[in-house]
Formats: structure tokens, C-alpha cells, sequence
């Protein structure tokens, strides 16, 4: 474990964090906690990544709703994003750049991830948004005048969701489509609020895609 503030303590796994890191931050659902996310790490089967997993203040990442007005968000969202921020700059201090972060969310994390990377944008690594949508009760209405820098995201749902709805998922891929982002979506027809397998296998070949790409630039 390593801290980022007072009191905050990250669970950690995989490879110890250094200057050759990929490094994936798994952020959980609302009303979860840290250890339930953070168990996947095993999935991607990539031992040498680091995977660090932050723990929301009371286990929510912001207190009501994803599609409430943002105003009944933004004091809980903004304290949260702070953690984020201050966490990717110890990263960053390490020697990691963002281009070998990943953010892998589901639910409130799969949010947190999305607004995180529009409200701090430049070339990640990735972003592997699970049952997850940028907030806000009217998407459309949200500008972003940023650029992504064709950062990939994969943004998985269910069509079945109660908690998150489909369109509002294909609003979100449209928005960052329209801030230079390279997204992929896929409504899973069955699926409620859960993570598909698949979902996992898409984003262990995310990670593997930053793993390969940092090999060969060390090789040339």
C-alpha cells in the first residue's frame, strides 16, 4: 500500500510501481470498496502491470445519481476527482507518463473514470468505463472544448440496465468522440448492472496494447 493524502491508503497488486510501470487505477461502484474492484487485477493476467485501487470517501464517488443536475454532484465529485488527481501526479512523479495509465471503472467508477479524463484531458493510456456514463441530466447539453488525443476507451453496458441507461452510455461515445478520443462501445442485449466477461477480455487487451507498445519503444 502508499498513500496520496492523510488517512487514504491504496490497495495495491500486481508489479511495485516504478518509473517502467503500467500502471491500471481500478476505481469501484457506489457502495463498494476498494478490495472488490481490485480483484480482477487477476483477469488481466499481467503480472508485471501495476494495478492501484483507490478508495472513495463513505464508498461513493459522488452522492446522488449520474443523470441528477450536475450541481447536486459537483462538491462530492470535485473531492473525488482531487484523489484522482492527486494520485496520477505521484504517478506521474514516479516517472510514469499518462500515456501508460489506464483507468478501469464500474458504475460510479466507470463515471468517476470518463469525468476524470474530460476534466484533466491528455493522451491515456486508456479507459475501460463498465456500466458507466458521463454525468449529468442532459449529456447534449454539456460542452467540452478539449482534446483526448486519441485516447481509447471502451465503454461496455447492459440494455438491460436499470441504474444506467443505454442511450445515455452512446451519448457519452458520441461526446468523446467529439473531443479526439478513439471509443469503442458495445450494449451487451441481455445484460442488467454487472460486468460481462468479455468486458474483461477487451480491457486485458487494452492493458496488453500499452505493455507491447512501451516494449517496443524500449527496444528501439
Amino acid at each position: 500500500m502508499f498513500s496520496v493524502q492523510d488517512n487514504q491508503s491504496l490497495l495495491t497488486a500486481g508489479a511495485d510501481l516504478t518509473s517502467d510501470s503500467t500502471v491500471l487505477i481500478m476505481l469501484h461502484g457506489r457502495g463498494a470498496r476498494d478490495m472488490s474492484i481490485i480483484g480482477h487485477w487477476r483477469s488481466f493476467d499481467l503480472p508485471q502491470c501495476t494495478y492501484i485501487a483507490p478508495q472513495a470517501e463513505r464508498c461513493v464517488w459522488y452522492p446522488v445519481r449520474y443523470n441528477a443536475p450536475m450541481d447536486q454532484n459537483e462538491d462530492g465529485l470535485n473531492r473525488s476527482l482531487t484523489l484522482l488527481k492527486k494520485l496520477t501526479n505521484k504517478i506521474n512523479e514516479v516517472g510514469v507518463s499518462n500515456d501508460r495509465i489506464i483507468f478501469f471503472g464500474f458504475s460510479q467508477g466507470a463515471s468517476m473514470a470518463l469525468e476524470y479524463i474530460t476534466r484533466f484531458p491528455d493522451l491515456y493510456g486508456g479507459v475501460a468505463a463498465l456500466s458507466g456514463s458521463l454525468l449529468g441530466s442532459s449529456l447534449a447539453g454539456r460542452v467540452f472544448d478539449i482534446d483526448l488525443r486519441q485516447t481509447p476507451v471502451f465503454l461496455g453496458s447492459g440494455a438491460k440496465d436499470a441504474l444506467v441507461l443505454a442511450e445515455d452510455v452512446l451519448q457519452t461515445e458520441a461526446a468523446l468522440l467529439g473531443c479526439g478520443a478513439k471509443v469503442v462501445s458495445k450494449i451487451y442485449p441481455d445484460m442488467g448492472h454487472s460486468i460481462d466477461p468479455e468486458e474483461l477480455y477487451i480491457s486485458k487487451h487494452l492493458l496488453e496494447y500499452i505493455v507491447k507498445r512501451r516494449d517496443a519503444k524500449d527496444d528501439a
